[in-house]
């Protein structure tokens, strides 16, 4: 399968935002913009649920074949992930929860806070599969409707309507209409256009984003808490199209997005609670913690290098490639 340089470019650069979402805490000085910086990065998490649908309806259209076969290999490999981040991250998880137990809801949301991903991709994979499988899949785009509507108002808008609702589960949800729009685009025929309009529209829509942002903000009094509103979801397919729309040629950037990126959203907490308290420990300035997301994004990136370098084969286990004939199946 050809490489898409372009998602490969925008993996690497949204590996980073995920990092930069979850550090921020440690780094916030002038709130009021911070709070703008990390409601543009959250088209991060979205994106990499439209590569997944992308490179799936890529093998939908080579294969022309839905039976399991067409993701077995996925959903192997999300196990293999979900079972291994799960076991790395359980000392600490019990830790935090004074206990030590295991149940459904940690497998599906992970023993820490982030991998609520690995579930959620696990569990669209079945979904989407299932509806093609039994030919439903033409339910699936009001299917992502109602789902994306569910997840705004969870988020966001519920306040407008005088209710409180929980976001965790529509979130949980949300790999399945991300999915749907990575596979509408796999079957698109690529049109290229110049990088300027892709550009234009891009900054378009993330001016309405912080409108969007300030106006909620507005008339609930909360700050920029939201992890999915309209112009969220907007911004990433934006984005998503953007990648597949223009040429870009392979790079160092391009090469460590490809390999590197799921590596660095499963240990990104790790390693930045690991550093957080040594470079508390070695350093009294606290100047230092400004650049805490850029330190972390980098220690985990170079620490996934030198095991990829040193051992491959440990590197697939932690990506959760747990068997060799699947050492290929990284996208």
């Amino acid at each position: 399968m050809k490489r898409e340089n372009g998602i490969d470019l925008f993996r690497f650069i949204g590996a980073f935002l995920v990092v930069l979402l979850h550090t921020s805490g440690y780094t916030v000085k002038n709130y009021s913009f911070m709070s703008y910086v990390l409601i543009f990065a959250r088209w991060a998490v979205p994106f990499f649920f439209i590569t997944s649908g992308y490179f799936l309806g890529l093998k939908i259209l080579k294969s022309n074949d839905v039976s399991l076969r067409l993701i077995d290999s996925n959903i192997i490999k999300l196990l293999g992930a979900i079972f291994i981040s799960d076991l790395i991250y359980f000392p600490y998880d019990a830790y935090k929860r004074g206990e030590f137990s295991y149940t459904s809801k940690v497998f599906l949301e992970g023993t820490s806070f982030h991998l609520w991903f690995l579930g959620s991709l696990l569990f669209g994979y079945i979904i989407v599969w299932f509806m093609y499988y039994y030919k439903w899949g033409k339910l699936l785009p009001y299917l992502s409707v109602g789902i994306f509507f569910i997840m705004i108002v969870a988020d966001s808008y519920d306040t407008f309507f005088g209710v409180k609702l929980k976001y965790e589960f529509p979130r949980f949800l949300s790999s399945i209409p991300f999915l749907y729009v990575g596979i509408y685009f796999s079957k698109q025929k690529k049109v290229q256009r110049p990088i300027g309009i892709h550009t234009l529209y891009i900054i378009l829509a993330i001016i309405i984003l912080f409108i969007e942002a300030h106006f909620i903000n507005q008339f609930t009094g909360k700050t920029n808490e939201h992890q999915m509103i309209i112009f969220t979801i907007v911004l990433s397919v934006l984005i998503f199209k953007y990648c597949i729309s223009i040429d870009i040629k392979e790079n160092v950037f391009t090469r460590l997005g490809k390999k590197y990126s799921l590596f660095i959203y499963m240990y990104h907490i790790l390693i930045g609670t690991l550093s957080f308290f040594l470079f508390k420990f070695m350093f009294e300035d606290p100047t230092w913690y400004i650049y805490f997301p850029l330190l972390v994004f980098c220690l985990t990136l170079g620490l996934g290098i030198l095991i990829n370098k040193y051992n491959n084969r440990l590197f697939l286990i932690l990506n959760g490639v747990l068997r060799k004939d699947h050492e290929k199946t990284i996208n």
